[in-house]
């Protein structure tokens, strides 16, 4: 009982913190019960189907934008993928009699080896180039489709598959659920490393190949998962309908996929699926409202039309992008997303009253309004620059110096751990009482206020205490880098005047060879903390190398 307590607790908490903070969440939270408490309000029969077709498409929609959208690898063929799953998945469910809960994951892996088959002569394409020949795949299937009626059932296709379930309810259930799970597999893909590297092939393919990354690797990676996550779309679409035909192809998919895409916003997985979920059941409303007064002329088109025209124009980045900026900021800082109505940043407590950039601000815009006096701050003020376009100068830096803040981070969170190390974990309130200690040693060695001192560390839990115990000492911090050679060990001490370094006992050759004069240098043992955990990576040097002037 208590663990579920405390699962509970932690949950509000996540709630409270990091979900009813922002606009955007709170609409997930509110749409997604919403979505799946539907048949609950009506059982009606077509409503449902709409909903049904709608959470596929969502799916093929998300997973263009995973290909297009973060790669930049633009696909015009991408019912190819969706039509290969449901062609796949129907054979199996007719000629073998396979259930759909296995016909459908070896049609998605159909959709992986298509998605193999077209990135591997498109790697070498960009652009235009790459969108027509992307193109062309599905013309070409669809002609072998109609050359082979035997096989893919001609311009009739393949019907009379299984159902998905027993029910249209029960099949609202799954395939909604399925919808999610994918939209959120894809999005957590786009959220990890994989992701970063797919943006920055997107942004600069070069740039991405000379920093090492494998660009031809990753992007037949894009291919194969959009091809899965498709083929998922094309299976649960096949089933559903118990059909599996040309239409499925059709090079009009594809371009619908397109226009969904751009209308809720690409890059973001979330934005085509929003929306798919207006203007589909927009275009069956509007098609309802046609046949109830057949005397009107054809106004479905010409208002969907109009509106992907207006999004174009009014919101170029979609229209999720546009609403979110609408109530949304992102700290300068920090660069994590607050309510517009905050005043400080839910995170660092940095003022937003400088986030100033509208999403309609373009970069020519922000340039030409910088004006001489606003050069001229960036002479007296460099660290500007790096400030996003836009931001005003009154954009400090915050008044209260880093050890204030990490008192009060101590303060708050005093039994928390603050670093985690080969095991070893140290909570804030032990990790200020330690920077204090150093602190307290640093003036005992004669650092006065605004002295310089050289740290030569690793990345361990000495380097945050002898930064945090420099500047609470009120010395000004130089790092020196523990890969660098001794001359260059030499030219940093030189270029920044320290007269006092801490350093660990592996690295004091360097110093001792760089032969520039110091007044004290504190040493402390690489393997301090790895001896608590046994965790020793090689003999452990008890004293300081000969003639180091001091041993703390």
């Amino acid at each position: 009982m208590g663990l579920l307590k405390s699962y509970i607790r932690r949950f509000l908490n996540i709630l409270r913190r990091e979900v009813l903070v922002l606009p955007s969440r709170v609409a997930l939270l509110v749409l997604v019960p919403l979505l799946l408490l539907l048949p609950v309000l009506t059982q009606d029969s077509y409503i449902l189907r709409v909903v049904i077709l709608t959470a596929i498409f969502a799916i093929l929609a998300a997973s263009w934008d995973l290909l297009s959208g973060f790669t930049g690898q633009m696909n015009f063929g991408h019912a190819l993928f969706f039509g290969v799953s449901a062609y796949v998945t129907a054979l199996l469910n007719l000629n073998l009699g396979l259930p759909p809960w296995l016909s459908i994951p070896l049609g998605a892996v159909g959709g992986v080896l298509t998605g193999l088959v077209v990135g591997i002569p498109c790697l070498r394409l960009k652009g235009s180039y790459l969108a027509l020949t992307t193109l062309a795949f599905p013309i070409i299937l669809m002609g072998l489709v109609f050359a082979f009626p035997g096989i893919t059932g001609g311009e009739l296709g393949l019907s009379g598959l299984t159902r998905l379930t027993s029910s249209r309810t029960s099949d609202y259930y799954l395939i909604n659920v399925v919808m999610l799970a994918c939209c959120l597999v894809m999005w957590k893909i786009t959220d990890s490393n994989t992701g970063i590297i797919l943006h920055a092939i997107r942004e600069d393919e070069l740039a991405a190949r000379a920093a090492g990354i494998n660009t031809t690797r990753y992007k037949l990676l894009a291919f194969c998962l959009s091809g899965f996550f498709a083929g998922i779309a094309g299976g649960l679409y096949a089933h559903f309908m118990r059909l599996a035909g040309p239409s499925a192809l059709e090079v009009s998919l594809s371009f619908q996929v397109i226009i969904w895409s751009v209308f809720g916003g690409m890059v973001s997985i979330y934005g085509p699926v929003v929306g798919v979920f207006l203007l589909n059941p927009l275009m069956e409303v509007l098609r309802a409202v046609q046949e109830s007064f057949p005397g009107l002329p054809e106004l479905r088109m010409f208002v969907f039309a109009g509106l992907v025209l207006v999004t174009l124009l009014f919101m170029p980045e979609g229209l999720v992008p546009w609403l979110r900026d609408r109530l949304e900021t992102e700290c300068p800082r920090c660069k994590v997303r607050n309510a517009r109505s905050r005043g400080r940043c839910r995170v660092c407590d940095a003022s937003l009253a400088g986030e100033v950039r509208t999403s309609a601000a373009t970069e020519d815009e922000a340039e030409a309004s910088v004006t001489a006096a606003d050069k001229q701050s960036y002479l007296t003020k460099p660290w500007l620059k790096f400030y996003p376009p836009g931001v005003t100068e009154f954009m400090e830096i915050p008044p209260d110096s880093v050890p204030q803040m990490f008192d009060r981070s101590a303060q708050k969170f005093a039994g928390k751990n603050a670093l985690i190390f080969y095991g070893t974990k140290i909570t804030y309130k032990e990790l200020q009482e330690l920077a204090n200690r150093f602190a307290a040693g640093l003036v005992g060695l004669g650092l006065k206020k605004g002295d310089r001192v050289a740290l030569l560390l690793l990345n361990c839990p000495q380097y945050v205490i002898a930064y945090l115990g420099t500047l609470k000492a009120g010395g000004v911090v130089t790092p020196v880098s523990p890969v660098y050679t001794s001359q260059e060990v030499a030219h940093q001490l030189r270029d920044s005047g320290a007269r006092m370094m801490v350093c660990q006992d592996i690295l004091y050759d360097n110093v001792e060879t760089a032969g520039v004069p110091l007044d004290k240098v504190v040493l402390t043992a690489a393997d301090e903390y790895l001896r608590r955990t046994g965790q020793v990576p090689g003999p452990h040097q008890e004293q300081p190398a000969p003639g180091a002037p001091s041993y703390h």
